[in-house]
């Protein structure tokens, strides 16, 4: 079976857990003997060899093609609704106070040329690699996977990581929402991370629940145990670590986490937290670190990845992802991995697969404060959280997760 998929991010370049999910069911399928076509933008690795005039990596069964595009874009689709000051300076145009964004202000001309130019450079390829099934992840590919049907006429099959009501809790830029409902509207199938996503796209798109299959997200083994170094110039052995690690924007709930740090902090000094990620919201949120002058104890890292991101889970006594809205979050897997325990909030698509877990709703600071404080305090409860976790994930691989794929795409070609 040949596939021709599409997507925007693929790990390590410029990855979040996007990135991370693509590259993991790619690599599974090829396990499973699919031929896989990948086609995504080229500043994902801008150091690749060119061939043929296109820049292509060819593994066993799978080929990587990258098409040119503006690394300005490189955010656009992340966004969001909530545009701060940062994501401002690569959109181009400028935002007057009380001016109403709309899709062409959101993101600026350039991002929808840059979408226009990639679905049709997409649609080329595709008649260059026949192909049994069309699989497109998230919403800046769905016109791209349409032109394709267009030429191929075989089916489509839209894998749906994230949606515009997740990104924006419950407030989306219409444009971007029509674009999602049309990408559903047009998929043969759809594929979901997680019961959570299925409920949102049946709920808010009308897409009826007969059309989704839920494929939770895995993770990769880590294969060894190396100790890691703590950076001495803002931590010392003693200190006690509780990390944020994700996109800095409404839908990750990073302004709770410097809640539930200020509560914390309130009865006990000898705690650190780390806020680990950029994004629109990173100027409010330092103000809000500065004015309750925290800035001692919470600690901006930027954007973490390699060993930079592996010792922070390693060191950390705790990992916070108070997603106001998280369709999965690979990230709850990786800290599980690394042995730390993790505290999520109710509204995250990973607490039906790490059961093992604190959880709250992601408003709730007094509940968050408390259970990091248990944590902190009871060593041992940290420990079987771990313990569990990993025996519920053990089998959670990428190699699983694409089985279940391969079956939804043999049932669909044979449909």
């Amino acid at each position: 079976m040949k596939v021709f998929m599409l997507g925007w991010e693929f790990a390590p370049i410029k990855s979040g857990g996007l990135g991370v999910a693509c590259r993991g069911i790619a690599e599974g399928l090829e396990c499973e003997g699919v031929d896989v076509v990948f086609a995504l933008p080229s500043y994902l690795n801008p150091n690749e060899d060119k061939q043929d005039g296109r820049i292509k990596i060819v593994s066993k069964r799978m080929k990587k093609y990258l098409i040119p595009v503006d690394e300005k874009i490189v955010e656009g689709p992340y966004l969001g609704s909530n545009v701060g000051a940062t994501a401002k300076k690569f959109m181009e145009i400028e935002v007057k106070p009380g001016q109403k964004i709309n899709h062409k202000n959101m993101y600026g001309p350039m991002f929808w040329k840059e979408i226009a130019k990639f679905s049709e450079e997409a649609k080329a390829l595709a008649t260059e690699n026949p192909h049994d099934i069309i699989h497109v992840h998230d919403w800046m590919t769905y016109q791209a996977g349409a032109k394709v049907k267009e030429v191929s006429g075989k089916p489509l099959i839209a894998h749906v990581h994230a949606t515009e009501m997740d990104r924006t809790g419950g407030n989306p830029n219409e444009y971007i929402y029509q674009l999602e409902k049309q990408g559903y509207i047009d998929a043969d199938h759809i594929i979901v991370v997680s019961e959570h996503t299925k409920r949102v796209l049946e709920l808010f798109y009308d897409i009826p629940g007969t059309k989704i299959s839920v494929v939770h997200n895995a993770h990769i083994k880590k294969e060894d145990d190396h100790r890691f170094e703590f950076d001495e110039d803002h931590f010392s052995r003693r200190d006690k670590i509780v990390l944020f690690l994700g996109r800095v924007t409404l839908q990750k709930g990073p302004e709770y986490f410097v809640e539930v740090a200020k509560k914390v902090l309130s009865k006990r000094k000898d705690v650190k937290f780390v806020l680990a990620g950029h994004g629109d919201m990173m100027p409010k949120i330092i103000n809000m670190i500065i004015d309750n002058g925290l800035q001692e104890n919470i600690f901006c890292a930027g954007f973490l990845s390699g060993n930079d991101l592996e010792r922070a889970f390693y060191h950390s006594k705790l990992y916070v992802m108070p997603s106001v809205s998280e369709p999965f979050g690979i990230s709850a897997l990786e800290a599980v991995e690394f042995g730390t325990p993790v505290l999520m909030s109710k509204t995250s698509g990973a607490v039906e697969v790490v059961r093992n877990s604190l959880r709250a709703d992601f408003w709730d600071i007094e509940k968050m404060a408390n259970q990091v404080i248990a944590i902190i305090d009871y060593p041992v409860l940290g420990k079987t959280l771990v313990r569990y976790a990993k025996h519920e994930t053990k089998y959670l691989t990428w190699h699983q997760q694409s089985k279940k794929i391969h079956k939804i795409y043999q049932d669909i070609k044979n449909a």
